[in-house]
């Protein structure tokens, strides 16, 4: 008989995920979602126009889904008692709080799912001990006592909370968590001050990013990101993340590789992962494709600016709702500019541009050919290019003033923002713009 997860969307079962017994994965939808006149698709790779789906694209979705450090999935096997690593298993064993509308349970877990809900507080000092350890483990897991399941994909460790009146708590059953922190990666040095700059200087640049701070916790630095899959609502208001009162929701979202449905494992263009046409090509279909088109290739000349060569198909995504898809926020941005060691010729951007990786290496002709492959005007593709490097050596002052009267003051920050304008001036000169 084979195994079944229920999938539910804001409290509504919208499908099945179900495991035969040779672990093949397929996923159903009901047909009272399909029904419904605000229905939207679990992931683009598995449309409404099919009411099942077979295991390639229900194994990518869910597996986007789960932590990708093996060390990660191997610590919640062992506090869960689980006999394998498989995504069904790890889905099962966290999946009430995901990214996205999307919770993921077993059945005879479902109604105590919908009674459960609440937070938990979590004093500053146990949190910091927790994020300490979350540096070498990226596995640990609950913080208080009978504490929700959720999981997040990625690599790098981090801890999904719900962050109230400057107070951190731990939700429960239905209830969404708000916020995400993100710890320091301990080999590189004011690595948090790295995203939320980069983050920050996008926004100055008028590229949407999701909201970020720098918060003390135990007197160590660590990133808090608003989550832009969350709104706060009082009945047709929508309120700040932060504000008390009304309820939180859950929007759908999913990344490029879930989208594409393909592997975490494949996230690299490299490794076979989606480059720039396919998420272009993707984008065409969106529900406003000459914004979006124009937003991704405005984030894919950013990173090449900033080097910010991490910049894979799961760090973007498209939000989802029943009429359409739209290009979501930029989020985990880091620049590789301040580390002098890593900034040998030999090193490459996650996404070809015209087919050429290596970042010393890419010149105008790539772009124009990069351009071609998108269909996408090369006139319009230089002009925000010209835009982004006259703009950024300013943009990139203002930020590090902004984070320097915020506390930031790590040599890295000054180094970064100097090396953008380092940047900006030898790509002028060497694309002749």
């Amino acid at each position: 008989m084979d195994k079944e997860l229920v999938v539910l969307v804001n409290e509504t079962v919208l499908g099945f995920l179900r495991q035969a017994r040779n672990g093949r994965l397929s996923f159903c939808y009901t047909d009272e979602w399909m029904a419904r006149i605000d229905a939207f698709p679990l992931s683009l790779s598995m449309p409404l126009a099919l009411r099942e789906h077979s295991h390639h694209v229900a194994h990518a979705y869910l597996n986007g889904l789960l932590p990708e450090s093996d060390a990660a999935r191997r610590a919640i096997a062992r506090h869960y008692g689980l006999s394998s690593t498989t995504a069904f298993k790890l889905a099962a064993a966290m999946g009430e709080d995901l990214a996205g509308a999307v919770q993921v349970v077993p059945p005879d877990r479902l109604n105590e799912l919908k009674r459960r809900q609440g937070t938990a507080l979590i004093p500053e000092a146990r949190l910091g001990r927790y994020l300490d350890e979350l540096k070498t483990n990226p596995g640990a897991l609950p913080i208080t006592e009978d504490a929700g399941r959720f999981s997040l994909g990625g690599v790098q460790a981090k801890k999904a909370v719900y962050w109230v009146n400057n107070k951190w708590y731990e939700p429960r059953g239905r209830t969404p968590s708000t916020h995400i922190i993100k710890p320091p990666i301990p080999w590189l040095d004011a690595q948090v001050e790295n995203e939320h700059f980069c983050l920050r200087l996008a926004e100055r640049l008028g590229l949407s990013a999701c909201r970020s701070e720098i918060v003390r916790i135990h007197d160590k630095p660590n990133i808090v990101v608003w989550r832009y899959d969350r709104q706060r609502r009082r009945g047709a208001r929508v309120l700040e993340l932060t504000e008390t009162g009304g309820s939180v929701v859950r929007i759908h979202q999913e990344d490029m590789c879930q989208a594409l449905g393909v592997e975490p494992v494949r996230k690299y263009q490299e490794d076979g992962g989606p480059g720039m046409k396919a998420i272009m090509a993707l984008l065409s279909g969106s529900g406003r494709p000459t914004a979006d088109r124009r937003r991704f290739m405005a984030a894919c000349l950013y990173n090449f600016i900033i080097l910010g060569t991490d910049a894979h198909a799961k760090n973007y995504s498209v939000l989802i709702d029943h009429s359409h898809y739209r290009l979501a926020p930029l989020y985990d941005i880091n620049s590789v500019l301040p580390y002098e060691s890593r900034l040998d010729g030999s090193r490459k951007l996650a996404m070809s541009v015209g087919g050429q990786n290596k970042w010393r290496a890419i010149a105008l002709r790539d772009w124009e050919k990069a351009a071609d492959e998108c269909g996408y005007p090369f006139d319009e593709l230089v002009d925000q290019l010209t835009k982004l490097l006259n703009a950024a050596p300013d943009a990139a002052a203002s930020v590090l003033n902004s984070c320097q009267a915020a506390g930031l003051d790590s040599p890295i920050l000054v180094r970064l923002a100097d090396q953008i304008a380092r940047r900006c001036g030898k790509l002028k000169r060497s694309f002749e713009l």
